[in-house]
C-alpha cells in the first residue's frame, strides 16, 4: 500500500529577537513557539499514521478447535499460520483483499487438502470458508484474541 508523506513547514519570523528565557526564569516566546510546533507536528503524525492502520483481518484468532491462528501481511497477501496446537507453525492459508473481505486458499491441516477460500471480518470475528468447486463448502467462525 503506498504511503503518503506529509511535509510541514513552520514559518517563525524574527525568532532571533526573542530571548530563550525571560529575566524572571520563565520560558520565552521562542521556546513556547517551538514547543507548540513540536506538539502540533506530533499530533499530525499520529493522525496520519491512523490512516494507514492494518487491515481488520490482521491479528491473532482463536479457531473452533481452540488453536491460535496468526494472520499477518506477507508479500501482497495475508498469510494464515497456526501458532498453537498439533499443527503449530504450519501455514494454512493465503488471502488477498481489503476492508474486511478476503479471498484466496485455505488448507485443512488434518487432511492436508487445499480449498478455495474466503474470509469475512465482522467486529471481533472472522468467518473462514473453504469450498470445492464453489459447491461443497465448510465454514468456521474464529474470534479475535
Amino acid at each position: 500500500m503506498p504511503k503518503t508523506v506529509f511535509t510541514f513547514t513552520f514559518a517563525l519570523d524574527n525568532l532571533a529577537t526573542f530571548p530563550a528565557m525571560e529575566p524572571d526564569g520563565t520560558l520565552g516566546r521562542n521556546n513556547n513557539i517551538m514547543i507548540r510546533a513540536t506538539i502540533l507536528a506530533a499530533a499530525l503524525l499520529l493522525s496520519a499514521s491512523a490512516a494507514f492502520a492494518e487491515e481488520p483481518i490482521v491479528g491473532n484468532w482463536k479457531t473452533v478447535e481452540g488453536d491460535t491462528a496468526a494472520i499477518a501481511p506477507c508479500s501482497d497477501s495475508y498469510c494464515v499460520t497456526l501458532k498453537t496446537g498439533k499443527y503449530a507453525g504450519k501455514q494454512i492459508g493465503k488471502m488477498q483483499g481489503k476492508g474486511g473481505s478476503y479471498t484466496g486458499e485455505l488448507t485443512d491441516p488434518s487432511e492436508n487438502k487445499t480449498y478455495s477460500g474466503s474470509g469475512t471480518v465482522s467486529g471481533n470475528s472472522v468467518k473462514m470458508r473453504g469450498c470445492v468447486l464453489e459447491i461443497f463448502c465448510k465454514s468456521q467462525t474464529w474470534t479475535r484474541l
